[in-house]
């Protein structure tokens, strides 16, 4: 049996679902509050951290990047990636991170990062990207990143994967140290 709803009510259940907030509103809010008081990043660690953020393009950076100007030991914003290399190499924080940002040129992206990634294993990179279909905070891109984060992105997804690249990077560089490790236990025997 149909219940049947006057106009009247039918208006007011409308009115009330287009006034209540979505549920993105509510975490973009939430993101907002946490991030007001320095709860969205870990403080602590970025206190330690030396940020560079390298752009190949003379892009705008997203206002999300500059948030973290705010908890980093250093941020450099750079379009120079020479001088991302050199920053990072010079860099006596106890972690570092690599923001390649808004890559375009897939190909000589990689082979960069390739090349980066093995001068400096214990660099934790983040690349964002239009192109990517989605956020990969997994270590499935280890070869060249440590988190992937598809553009644009908000704070909350910047945030996790500051903490996701700074993991992965970790857990990969354990890898492998127990695969090294693994190797000269078989060879000595």
């Amino acid at each position: 049996m149909r219940h049947a709803i006057d106009g009247a009510a039918a208006r007011a259940m409308r009115k009330s679902q287009e006034e209540a907030p979505t549920l993105v509103d509510v975490l973009d809010e939430r993101a907002e509050m946490l991030e007001s008081r320095g709860v969205l990043f870990n403080t602590a660690i970025l206190e330690q951290t030396d940020i560079v953020i390298y752009a190949p393009d003379e892009l705008e950076f997203s206002p999300e990047l500059s948030t973290l100007k705010s908890f980093a030991r250093s941020l450099r914003i750079t379009h120079d990636k020479s001088f991302a290399e050199s920053a990072m190499t010079a860099s006596s924080a106890k972690h570092r991170i690599l923001i390649f940002a808004n890559v375009t040129d897939a190909y000589d992206a990689v082979d960069w990062l390739m090349r980066v990634r093995k001068l400096d294993p214990e660099l934790a990179i983040i690349v964002t990207s239009t192109e990517f279909s989605s956020n990969d905070l997994t270590t499935a891109r280890a070869g060249i990143c440590d988190a992937s984060l598809r553009q644009p992105y908000t704070t909350v997804n910047l945030a996790l994967g500051v903490t996701a690249a700074l993991n992965n990077n970790r857990e990969i560089r354990m890898r492998s140290l127990e695969d090294h490790l693994d190797a000269g236990i078989v060879a000595a025997e």
